[in-house]
């Protein structure tokens, strides 16, 4: 929501308000001059911003801002008397001395079942990811060699252009907003989704998105045997799970885009069918 809209915002005191990650100076001060009116204010963080400058894996500037972002408005927020809603457990024992709640994300995917499946297998992720970008180079392009047909698709700059330059039918989407991604993942309907996630302090904290972003898109996931995946994904039934080798996601992504159609629609139904229920299932607290 940008800033116009925020002042075009009418509230009473059964108005909740939940900040997803950053607010914007003009959203906090809004919000500050208006919080005597609202039944709560709420601060929901997905990942562990206030440390993601010591993150190794994030580029120091990104991991600079994103923690001065979130201490500023959880500076703001807190003198509001908000509260703090954490992704994960995980994070949520982050701050041994705030009183959290722990809301699960969820998102319905939506399906695009009249386009004909597409003989792609796809990356999206941030440069946030860069080690696990970097890390798929190889796998890819063992995959490619062996797949004359295939497509490979990823979100990613000029850096990540560089790596894959000389990989054949290799797809380089540029970044996108949120709202854009939605958009274009809805329209889609490729085979195979990636989602590896290194065993760092800071991913320890990550939620299982992934899963949703592969499932709206109409593929299956491979996804790491680590938290978070391996605490939702029943492997071989939604998608599979593999230890980070490279030679096991190799094995992993051949064995899926080998796999009849019929029984990858299976997998992606039985997915389908698990992040609607979360959904469902999932429910804000009270007042």
């Amino acid at each position: 929501m940008s800033s116009c809209d925020i002042q075009k915002l009418t509230v009473n005191k059964n108005t909740v308000v939940v900040i997803n990650r950053y607010a914007g100076i003009s959203g906090l001060i809004w919000l500050y001059r208006h919080h005597h009116q609202l039944a709560k204010v709420a601060y929901f963080i997905d990942d562990d911003m206030q440390n993601a400058y010591r993150a190794s894996e994030l580029s120091w500037w990104y991991g600079i801002k994103t923690t001065l972002k979130f201490q500023i408005s959880w500076w703001v927020i807190r003198r509001m008397s908000g509260v703090l809603w954490c992704s994960t457990q995980a994070l949520a024992n982050r701050f041994p001395n705030t009183e959290t709640q722990v809301i699960p994300p969820a998102c319905l995917p939506t399906v695009n079942r009249n386009a004909e499946e597409s003989p792609v297998y796809f990356y999206h992720g941030t440069w946030a990811h860069r080690h696990e970008i970097a890390w798929l180079v190889p796998i890819v392009r063992e995959i490619q060699s062996r797949f004359p047909n295939h497509v490979f698709e990823i979100i990613g700059n000029r850096k990540v252009k560089k790596m894959f330059a000389d990989i054949p039918r290799v797809r380089v989407l540029p970044g996108m907003s949120w709202k854009k991604y939605l958009e274009y993942s809805a329209k889609v309907h490729y085979q195979v989704g990636l989602a590896p996630c290194f065993k760092t302090p800071f991913n320890q904290t990550r939620s299982h998105t992934k899963l949703f972003d592969i499932t709206r898109a109409g593929a299956v996931g491979v996804y790491s045997n680590a938290s978070p995946y391996k605490d939702v994904i029943k492997n071989g039934q939604m998608g599979i799970l593999v230890e980070n080798s490279a030679q096991y996601w190799i094995e992993a992504i051949i064995k899926l885009l080998n796999t009849s159609v019929e029984d990858r629609k299976h997998m992606h139904e039985n997915a389908l069918i698990w992040c609607k229920g979360h959904l469902e299932n999932v429910s804000l607290p009270g007042n």
